[in-house]
């Protein structure tokens, strides 16, 4: 298998990115101080008297992610691991196929020679020179993407006798092929000669695509199923007289398609169980953050109003910083190359941050660089100081494509001793 890399976003010119949020916040008191002298008319001798400060203390927690959706995805993980730290986690997915073709006719002669299901390896995580075991299940009912699985109940899709095939590989030695071939039985291809077009919608309800419960492959992969290479390939023979003619039908999985990641964690007898349970109470000195829907982590501002006080101030700049911690620094397991930040006001809405609004996905979103993650938060802790708007709201920070990706980091957290999470500000006092 080659070995693949995640692509990175050149990163955003830091001076474009103050120029444009001093433009913002300017904005912002020219128009809510209608009765004063507007900010673009201090003078500069007055703008140059910025006033710093990073030694606010910042409550932070570990919480149970329940946020994001694994609905349709652009990735379709596999696979399986098992971190000292975060436990054993696993994916999996539900997808449905479809026909490639409704003039296809399989007459009384025809039979199946193979049938293959193809599936493409866009990336991985882990150890992929470790074997793995992928089971394939047919399952019963129409995959349910009307609700999320915060615990999927696999009985509802498969029993006993729904495994159609298991496929033991090491993911390694599949040299420069990114293709991953499964052959299925013949028992289960025949069924689909004797389908009508109908009987095949009303019976094909998809497939259920597993790790083996039993074993821990210590990598993931990342599957791409709406690659027009990934399909289940059934190769057949029909006679034309006296002539046999051998040929292919395809069956597609595209974006048509319903498709469900399904990943499961098992925290028990780690730290971040007795975390979980300690919520918002917790004063561990670290956090947790871990994509497949695992762990967030949570941050607020208690004391974020005290430089205020009675006078009022703009903030030039405000930047998070959230630092990996030193005492959990993996080789083996790498961490988030980037996080995400998402608002919870105290309505419980999920909302974007306004700096998000402001600079997009691309240049909001921190990537892990000298150990740490920056985020330039200048928008939202003006409104928190200025705006009932985030009063009580707290931020949720997690693992950047949460869905499609399997990493994990362990952060300093606001009650670190050191390299805690800081919010560093810039101000000018009105």
């Amino acid at each position: 298998m080659t070995k693949f890399y995640q692509k990175r976003t050149p990163n955003f010119s830091s001076i474009y990115k103050l120029a444009l949020f001093a433009f913002f916040v300017f904005t912002i008191f020219s128009c809510n101080k209608e009765d004063e002298i507007g900010l673009d008319l201090i003078p500069q001798k007055e703008m140059l008297n910025l006033e710093f400060c990073d030694t606010l203390l910042l409550k932070s927690y570990t919480v149970y992610n329940d946020t994001f959706s694994t609905k349709n995805k652009t990735l379709s993980l596999v696979g399986s691991y098992h971190d000292p730290i975060f436990g054993k986690t696993a994916a999996g997915f539900l997808t449905e196929f479809r026909l490639s073709s409704t003039d296809v006719e399989f007459d009384e002669t025809s039979y199946v020679n193979s049938f293959t299901l193809n599936m493409v390896v866009d990336d991985y995580y882990g150890d992929i020179s470790t074997p793995m075991t992928i089971n394939v299940y047919n399952i019963s009912r129409e995959i349910n993407t009307e609700t999320e699985f915060t615990e999927f109940d696999k009985n509802q899709y498969v029993t006993e006798d729904s495994l159609i095939t298991s496929f033991t590989f090491t993911p390694s030695q599949n040299g420069q092929d990114t293709l991953i071939k499964i052959n299925l039985p013949i028992e289960f291809a025949n069924r689909f000669l004797g389908y009508s077009d109908q009987e095949f919608i009303d019976n094909a309800k998809g497939l259920y695509v597993t790790i083996n419960e039993n074993e821990t492959s210590e990598s993931i992969l990342y599957i791409d199923l709406v690659s027009s290479k990934s399909n289940l390939d059934l190769e057949y023979t029909y006679f034309d007289g006296e002539d046999s003619v051998t040929t292919n039908f395809l069956y597609l999985i595209n974006s048509a398609c319903e498709r469900q990641n399904i990943f499961t964690h098992n925290y028990e007898g780690t730290e971040i169980s007795s975390e979980i349970t300690l919520g918002e109470n917790s004063i561990n000195e670290v956090n947790y953050i871990q994509a497949m829907r695992g762990v967030n982590t949570i941050i607020e501002f208690p004391d974020l109003k005290s430089i205020v006080q009675d006078q009022k101030i703009a903030i030039m700049k405000a930047e998070l910083v959230i630092t990996e911690s030193e005492d959990y620094v993996s080789s083996d397991y790498q961490a988030c190359e980037k996080l995400n930040i998402i608002v919870l006001n105290d309505s419980l809405e999920y909302l974007n941050a306004p700096d998000y609004d402001i600079l997009g996905s691309e240049h909001f979103n921190s990537e892990y660089i000298n150990n740490s993650y920056v985020f330039n938060m200048t928008a939202y802790t003006q409104g928190l100081i200025t705006s009932d708007v985030y009063d009580n709201s707290k931020l949720i920070v997690s693992a950047f494509a949460n869905t499609i990706s399997a990493n994990r980091v362990v952060v300093n957290s606001g009650n670190s001793a050191t390299n805690r999470i800081k919010l560093k500000l810039y101000y000018l006092k009105l």
